[in-house]
């Protein structure tokens, strides 16, 4: 007779409704608490108000408590992509397809919205990247974390 099926869940040990839980929630929460920490130095130069650096100034900060929660969860999520996908060159293509993307349309929302108020002369940037090929480097190094080259100021 042979061996009783094992349900691949079983066998992993990831419950089957893994994909229903507030972890999507919770990673909001910890992103809104580290905004929430950033603005006590945007607003007021320091963090010596914000709650719990006014409390243990020398250790934490309500944002370094939120990202390091951060870092914990997206490990388990990161461990669980690979448990239920062992094989490296699909892991690692399916890790670059889910990140790449974003990370390319977030840096290019970057060098048109966030940079120009950032330089000393944001029309003249703005202006540079009338050439597509001053626009394709600038957005080629904020791909690559590359610094950016330029004479605006930043």
């Amino acid at each position: 007779m042979p061996p009783a099926a094992v349900d691949r869940h079983e066998q992993l040990l990831i419950p089957p409704d893994w994909g229903r839980n507030n972890i999507g929630i919770i990673r909001l929460v910890l992103a809104i608490v580290v905004i929430f920490s950033h603005s006590y130095p945007l607003l007021q130069g320091s963090y010596a108000h914000e709650p719990v650096y006014a409390l243990f100034p020398k250790f934490a900060s309500l944002g370094s408590m939120a990202v390091v929660g951060f870092f914990a969860i997206s490990g388990l999520l990161i461990t669980e992509s690979w448990i239920r996908h062992p094989i490296l060159n699909n892991y690692m293509l399916r890790r670059f397809v889910r990140i790449w993307p974003g990370f390319v349309a977030a840096s290019f929302v970057m060098l048109l919205l966030i940079v120009p108020p950032g330089t000393d002369r944001p029309s003249a940037y703005l202006a540079s990247l009338g050439s597509v090929r001053v626009a394709a480097g600038h957005l080629a190094r904020a791909v690559l974390l590359k610094q950016p080259r330029s004479d605006f100021g930043f």
